[in-house]
Parts: structure tokens; C-alpha cells; sequence
């Protein structure tokens, strides 16, 4: 799977070398053994390996304006919010040809939460990169249940580091 990054609002983001590598991390195990326990792919269809090899990713940085906006259209919250991902797994259409999903993430909010996380910009924006590829292939939080599916997988990614499991620990106390 490829990367595009669209950074119009001309922020220092993290090198698009390290988010490929997130990225292939992520592809490698959605193709994966469904049978394996420890497969990043588990559940992953058949679909989401052809989109894996053959398809790409957009990632947009954008301003906090314009995601307040996308935020209210999409998902009716007339508020900022620091990444919204869509994915386009399913469609019979694609918007382009062979894009598989899109991230738009807000580098203003993203700083803004790097440092209540107390870690840098680059890693605020790879964990959040992270975060939205896996919403893309097909996960959630929206339950006690897919939220720790989800997110021992983003652990799993990123190697299970202490500082990901503080971050991972604030979210869930923020969603139950």
C-alpha cells in the first residue's frame, strides 16, 4: 500500500519514511494468517488484501477550521477533534482509483495533545496515523470490548512502550 500525504497548510509533520514504515507494519499483518492469534489481520477479509497490495492511502493536514467543519458534517459534532478517517473498503466505487481510505489530521490539535501527552509532535501524529489506518481496515471503540481489540492492536504496533500505554489509558478513561 502506498502513502500520499497533502500538506497544504505547510506544517512539519513527521517524515513520510515513518509513516510508510507504520503503514507497512499495519498491511503486513492484514495479510497475515486469519488463523493466527497474533495476526494484526484478524478478521480482515479478502477485500482488504487486494486493497493492501494494490491500493493507497491519503493522509491531509489540515487546519483546525476545516476539520471543525468536517466533524460537524460527518459526524454532526460542532467541535475540533484531531483526526477524522474515512474509509472506502465496501464501496463499489472508489473516489479515485484504488484509494482505500483518507486521514485528515489537525497539526494544531495534534501539538496541543503532544504535549498533554508528553511526547513530541512526530509521535502524536504517528500515533494518530496509526489509530486511523486501523479505522479504516475495520476497527472500533465504540464498546468496552472493541475498544481493548483496538487498541492492544495500536499497542502491538507500537511495541507496547509505556508511554503509548499512558495515552491508550487516557482515552479509555475518556470513552467509559
Amino acid at each position: 500500500m502506498k502513502l500520499k500525504i497533502i500538506n497544504e497548510i505547510g506544517e512539519r509533520c513527521p517524515n513520510k519514511k515513518i509513516l510508510e514504515r507504520w503503514l507497512m507494519k499495519i498491511v503486513k499483518g492484514a495479510e497475515l494468517d486469519k488463523s493466527d492469534e497474533s495476526s494484526l489481520g484478524q478478521g480482515c477479509n479478502d477485500e482488504l488484501k487486494i486493497w493492501c497490495r494494490d491500493g493507497y492511502i491519503e493522509l491531509c493536514y489540515v487546519t483546525d477550521a476545516e476539520i471543525t467543519n468536517w466533524n460537524e458534517q460527518y459526524r454532526g459534532k460542532r467541535e475540533s477533534t484531531d483526526v477524522l478517517s474515512f474509509s472506502f473498503l465496501g464501496h463499489l466505487i472508489f473516489p479515485m482509483d484504488n484509494l482505500v481510505g483518507q486521514v485528515f489530521i489537525s497539526p494544531k490539535i495534534a501539538a496541543k495533545q503532544a504535549d498533554q501527552n508528553h511526547w513530541n509532535l512526530s509521535q502524536e501524529i504517528e500515533f494518530l496515523f496509526i489509530h486511523s489506518i486501523l479505522h479504516i481496515i475495520g476497527y472500533n471503540h465504540k464498546t468496552h470490548k472493541e475498544f481493548e481489540k483496538m487498541f492492544g492492536l495500536h499497542l502491538k504496533i507500537m511495541k507496547n512502550t509505556s508511554d503509548v500505554k499512558d495515552v491508550i489509558e487516557k482515552y479509555r478513561q475518556e470513552s467509559f
